[in-house]
């Protein structure tokens, strides 16, 4: 039985040993400890040279010695020590039966030595144990090779002020802090080198604040009429408060060690209504609720300024009564889109020629407007598709968080040249940092004949206490309708480009922006980069008004325009992937985001 137990004992040992790095090293310490105590340790016996034995052997006298065998774990009590005889010949230690070791009566002696040496196998294991375990974690460790890791770190730092990035930067940083004996000048260099590199960003930035502020300027002065003035205006003001959140984004990174983007990304509840400068949003939590508000609107602002004798309502069903139902009309709609236009003509004229005989003249232009929108809406209504809604905003947030990620990584390219680089924020949440809030208000113009609608938003930007940093309004974008894609995918394309349209500055050139080469971007980067350190220094006002110039005049080749070019580029390069995707997964027969709400 035993044997089998010793045997069960030593395979799981095996099995151990050979399974898990822990314990072999246990086993390896165990060993060392053991070598050390019978080195190290007390005499296995102690011989007594003036008690002997003679005994004849071989036609001669043999000499043997009485001594003590020791017991490791005791070597000076009496108690556990056993006498014996030894044979200096054959060096070979005989013990005693207790009736021989009761006849002998010897005197017990301890061996010589130091009691701690002594009792050495009472403490070895533990000491070696504890030894190897305060090694680790002692800074002589880092002795061992520490000559090669610095010279390494040093080559690292050099490497960074080449590349002059924060990545390459905080890498020396991190490698450096794993050093028991940190080496201090490095990580001070590395330190100082990514605050400057931080400074080199805000004052980009800061110039590209100064150039939205002075075009606005010039473009006041240049005498356009007041509609453009100010729809310049609040395009350029918008574009100068973006740069301001990007620097507050830029100093909670810069605060902290994590890459995370520290803003809080959200997509807000409900579908908005606005007036008609896209202020007081209204919130409305269904798509069919927010064309119901929009008829009575559309009602209430009949009533008040075009007639109170004849309704929409009235308009709406005289036209119906000589046609046919709004449910009918959807119908034919969804089978044949290209009818559509044809019936909001034909609406258009119907409502132009009823109405000539109920209102004067000049009021018939804005009252056919406000009748065209009151039927949309009731077209609309029968449009809703409850399922498709709740499609159409998962598929508008799936990605949101990193399609911000990559609009604002977009501003500072230098990131990513190395090979190796990495972007200055990822998709990670920043728990180090009380970020921003960046919501979307959802604004529906029209709706697709499969139920889900074509959207503008409200882009809002707040701090950490509520304050506004950056708000930005745009109508509806257009995805492409000539070619089959998921339907599914409509919101995360439309998200793509509202955010690709958030950021268009009056100043970037029109039509499809070009890509522009990563040399080409190296170059950019230095002019624009000396252009803010004049305009830091307060001596850079001719350049400024001279980059703006070369925009305004149309150059193609004005840092300005390049600049701006190349972040659309990169957004238009996101939603290129996107609406790959899209057509990929509608051929396949799949759709991006199965399920119902």
């Amino acid at each position: 039985m035993w044997l089998w137990i010793a045997l069960g004992t030593l395979l799981v040992a095996v099995v151990l040993f050979f399974k898990f790095q822990g314990f072999r090293r246990f086993v390896f310490l165990s060993v060392l400890a053991a070598l050390l105590g019978i080195v190290l340790g007390p005499p296995t016996y102690v011989v007594l040279q003036e008690h002997t034995a003679r005994t004849a052997a071989d036609n001669r006298e043999h000499v043997h010695y009485f001594g003590w065998q020791i017991n490791p774990l005791s070597p000076t009590s009496a108690k556990h020590a056993r006498v014996g005889i030894y044979d200096p010949e054959n060096k070979v230690f005989r013990r005693l039966d207790q009736a021989q070791a009761a006849q002998v009566a010897l005197p017990f002696v301890p061996p010589p030595g130091n009691s701690i040496w002594l009792h050495l196998w009472l403490w070895i294991f533990p000491v070696v144990y504890l030894g190897y375990w305060l090694l680790k974690r002692a800074p002589i460790v880092n002795l061992f090779g520490v000559a090669t890791r610095r010279k390494e770190l040093r080559e690292a730092l050099e490497l960074a002020e080449a590349e002059n990035t924060v990545w390459a930067f905080e890498n020396v940083i991190k490698r450096g802090n794993q050093f028991r004996l940190k080496p201090k000048k490095t990580i001070l260099a590395a330190e100082e080198g990514r605050r400057q590199v931080f400074a080199k960003y805000h004052r980009r930035l800061q110039l590209l604040e100064k150039a939205s502020a002075t075009a606005a300027q010039l473009i006041t002065t240049n005498g356009q009429d007041q509609v453009q003035q100010q729809g310049h205006n609040r395009a350029l003001a918008a574009n100068r408060d973006f740069y301001r959140m990007l620097r507050e984004l830029l100093n909670l990174r810069a605060a902290s060690t994590q890459s995370g983007l520290p803003m809080d990304v959200s997509l807000a509840e409900g579908w908005y209504t606005t007036d008609t400068t896209f202020n007081n949003p209204t919130s409305h939590g269904s798509l069919s609720a927010h064309a119901h508000a929009s008829a009575e609107e559309a009602a209430a602002y009949w009533h008040k300024s075009i007639s109170d004798t004849v309704t929409l309502e009235q308009v709406y069903q005289a036209f119906t009564d000589q046609t046919e139902s709004m449910a009918a009309m959807a119908e034919r709609f969804k089978a044949d889109n290209a009818q559509t236009a044809k019936v909001v003509a034909q609406y258009r004229e119907f409502v132009t020629n009823y109405l000539r005989s109920q209102l004067p003249e000049a009021n018939v232009g804005s009252a056919v407007y406000l009748a065209t929108q009151h039927f949309n809406q009731k077209l609309f209504l029968q449009l809703a598709s409850p399922t498709r809604e709740g499609a159409y905003r998962r598929s508008f947030t799936k990605h949101l968080r990193d399609d911000v990620v990559h609009l604002v990584t977009s501003f500072f390219p230098e990131e990513t040249y190395s090979d190796h680089g990495c972007e200055l924020f990822d998709g990670s949440t920043n728990s180090s940092a009380a970020g921003l809030k960046f919501s979307i208000m959802l604004i529906p113009f029209s709706r697709r004949y499969s139920g889900e609608p074509t959207v503008g938003a409200q882009m809002v930007a707040t701090d950490q206490y509520g304050t506004l940093l950056w708000e930005r309004r745009l109508g509806s974008v257009s995805v492409p309708v000539d070619k089959k894609i998921s339907g599914d995918a409509f919101g995360r394309l439309e998200a793509a480009l509202l955010l690709k349209n958030s950021i268009q500055s009056p100043l970037s050139p029109s039509g499809k922006p070009q890509q522009v080469s990563a040399a080409q971007k190296r170059r950019l980067m230095d002019e624009l980069n000396d252009a803010a350190k004049e305009v830091a220094k307060g001596t850079g006002e001719d350049i400024v008004l001279e980059l703006i110039n070369e925009a305004l005049a149309g150059n193609a080749g004005s840092a300005l325009q390049q600049y701006t070019g190349a972040i659309e580029a990169d957004m238009d390069a996101l939603y290129e992937l996107a609406f790959e995707a899209a057509t990929d997964m509608m051929l396949a027969g799949l759709s991006f985001l199965a399920g119902d709400d």
